[in-house]
């Protein structure tokens, strides 16, 4: 799926035993990481997921605000050690009145609410297929994102 001007994504992993690690390897961490989220993201379209892309609905709560939605799409991996990817996300907590995403699927570019998304995802021949949740701490520096995140496994 070829987009139109997207943000190109570059994304790296970094394993530490725990954050007192994290934070003495990059001190920089703990100024960064000045906000809380706890999401909830549903996949949505097998066969795209199958070609390398995502499309995602998530749901951001932030604690004392209110949820947040947002439809995004990622392409194909193209890096080696990292993460190297075309990304749009799209605020959708009203609904959207121009999607990018909607209309780069075959879609009509509106929808009045998040539950229409998610039934023109489904129309479209992207069904939801897979679900998860948690927690993160979020921030940023002047050149780049920081997330911290929880993902719980579940048994």
């Amino acid at each position: 799926m070829k987009s139109p001007s997207l943000n190109l994504e570059v994304e790296t992993r970094f394993r530490f035993t725990d954050y007192d690690e994290a934070f003495r390897i990059l001190p920089f961490l703990p100024f960064c990481l000045d906000r809380e989220l706890i999401w909830l993201t549903h996949l949505h379209g097998p066969a795209l997921f199958g070609r390398g892309e995502l499309l995602r609905i998530t749901i951001g709560h932030v604690p004392g605000g209110e949820d947040r939605f947002l439809l995004g799409w990622k392409g194909p991996d193209r890096g080696g050690f990292a993460n190297i990817r075309e990304e749009l996300d799209e605020e959708t907590t009203g609904g959207i009145a121009d999607s990018v995403i909607l209309s780069m699927l075959g879609g009509g570019p509106a929808a009045a609410s998040p539950a229409e998304i998610n039934r023109e995802l489904t129309r479209l021949g992207h069904p939801r297929f897979r679900s998860f949740a948690g927690e993160a701490s979020w921030g940023s520096t002047p050149r780049s994102a920081c997330i911290s995140s929880s993902c719980p496994a579940k048994s």
